[in-house]
């Protein structure tokens, strides 16, 4: 038993239980999506320091991912399919700030050729009859 300030004793407080954590998308579907996007011409740029993900329109403009599409590319770079850059400053509409581009390596575009072959299970998705 711990005591207070005081000497007086103090029931022992139960540990608290640990945040729960966030499960990584496992949508096929939805990876394929973002992957595709990384590979175009409008891939994606991490903006400030927190790394909030953006869509970089041909005509160089910044705007940001909707939640999924950011949850998805964190986890893609956390998983290493997607690399980060190196860092740049560019011009958002809340001024210039520090970005780093996402770039899709050469083992992840073979990849992501490969999981575009695959067949679809249980009859869902395209090509199914």
């Amino acid at each position: 038993m711990s005591e207070d300030l005081f000497g007086n004793e103090l029931p022992a407080q139960p540990a608290p239980a640990p945040a729960p954590k966030v499960k990584p998308g496992n949508n096929m579907d939805t990876v394929i999506k973002v992957l595709e996007r990384a590979m175009g011409d409008d891939g994606y740029v991490l903006v400030g320091p927190t790394g909030q993900p953006h869509r970089l329109r041909e005509d160089k403009r910044l705007t940001p991912c909707i939640f999924w599409e950011a949850a998805v590319v964190h986890d893609l770079i956390r998983s290493s399919l997607l690399k980060v850059g190196a860092q740049k400053w560019m011009d958002t509409r809340h001024g210039r700030k520090p970005c780093q581009s996402v770039l899709v390596p050469r083992a992840t575009r073979n990849q992501l050729v490969r999981w575009k072959a695959l067949k679809p299970l249980h009859g869902k998705g395209k090509g199914a009859a």
